[in-house]
C-alpha cells in the first residue's frame, strides 16, 4: 500500500506522527485487540497455535457517554480509564495493540485512476482525492490500494482520515499507557 501524510508513502495511515510499525508479522507471537465502543471497551490477546489463534485473555469494560454520535471520543478520561481497567482485568502483559477507528473523520472511496505507468499513480491519487475529500487536504492523512489493474486503469481504494481525529485515538490509547501497534479502520480490520 501507499500512503501519504500529504505527499509521502509507506502503508495504511503509516508511520502517522508517531512513527507507528505497520508491518503484521506475529510470527509465532500473540497479538493484542483494542475495540474503542460506544457502550465498551473490549481488549483480547489471540496466539497462533499451529494453525489456528487461540484466545488467551479477554475483558470488556462499559463506558457511558465517552463517545459521540459521529464516532468521536467525547470524554477521552473515561475511555483512557476503561482501557486501563480493561489491561489490568484480562491480565494482558504486551503494552502494544491494534485498534480501529470509523466515524465522520474518516472516508473510504472506490476510484479508477488511468494512468500511463504505476510511478504517476501515487501523484495522481492524491490529486483526484481532493476532488472527493471535504476536508482541507492539508489536515487529513490519506492511503490507497491498488484492487485491480486492467491496461492503464487502476482500481484503487482510497483512504482518509482527520489528522485531529486519528490524533484522539492514538492520544487516548497512549494515555492509558499502551501504544498504539496498528491502527486500522474497522470496516478492514474485520476482513484482516
Amino acid at each position: 500500500m501507499a500512503a501519504a501524510q500529504g505527499r509521502a508513502g509507506g502503508g495504511f495511515l503509516s508511520r502517522f506522527a508517531s512513527g507507528l510499525n505497520f508491518s503484521f508479522n506475529l510470527g509465532g507471537s500473540s497479538c493484542v485487540g483494542l475495540s474503542i465502543g460506544a457502550t465498551s471497551v473490549k481488549i483480547a490477546e489471540v496466539s497462533r497455535k499451529r494453525s489456528s489463534w487461540v484466545l488467551e485473555r479477554f475483558a470488556i469494560v462499559p463506558v457511558q457517554s465517552a463517545i459521540s454520535e459521529t464516532r468521536e471520543i467525547a470524554n477521552s478520561e473515561a475511555i483512557s480509564s476503561a482501557i486501563r481497567d480493561a489491561w489490568s482485568q484480562s491480565k494482558i502483559s504486551s503494552k502494544e495493540v491494534c485498534s480501529a477507528i470509523t466515524g465522520s473523520g474518516l472516508i473510504i472511496k472506490n476510484m479508477t485512476i488511468m494512468v500511463g505507468n504505476q510511478k504517476e499513480l501515487q501523484d495522481q491519487v492524491f490529486w483526484e482525492a481532493e476532488q472527493y475529500i471535504p476536508f482541507d487536504i492539508g489536515d487529513v492523512v490519506l492511503d490507497y490500494q491498488v484492487i485491480k489493474k486492467v491496461g492503464n486503469d487502476y482500481d484503487c481504494m482510497l483512504v482518509a482520515v482527520k489528522k485531529e481525529f486519528l490524533d484522539q485515538y492514538i492520544q487516548t490509547i497512549e494515555a492509558a499507557g499502551l501504544k498504539s501497534r496498528i491502527i486500522d479502520s474497522e470496516s478492514f480490520a474485520l476482513q484482516n
